[in-house]
């Protein structure tokens, strides 16, 4: 399972396989098992980014309401 903490990282290792996938896809076939692998490896970090996005968003919001409340 693949872990990153932060945005650049996640962005930067979706970019990589996407071009791994892109060149395999252009000089050979993929062996099913391979797409499979790393469609579940984009997934995964899609998801990663997503609940990143969403942690930071609610921190924001709870900040904000916090924020409002000391005035």
């Amino acid at each position: 399972m693949i872990f990153l903490e932060n945005n650049k990282e996640l962005v930067t290792e979706i970019e990589r396989l996407r071009v791994e996938l892109q060149q395999k896809c252009t000089y050979a076939a993929l062996t099913a098992q391979e797409v499979l692998l790393v469609s579940e490896m984009l997934d995964e970090l899609i998801n990663q980014y997503l609940r990143l996005m969403l942690k930071k968003k609610k921190q924001k919001n709870l900040n904000g309401v916090t924020l409002k409340k000391q005035r």
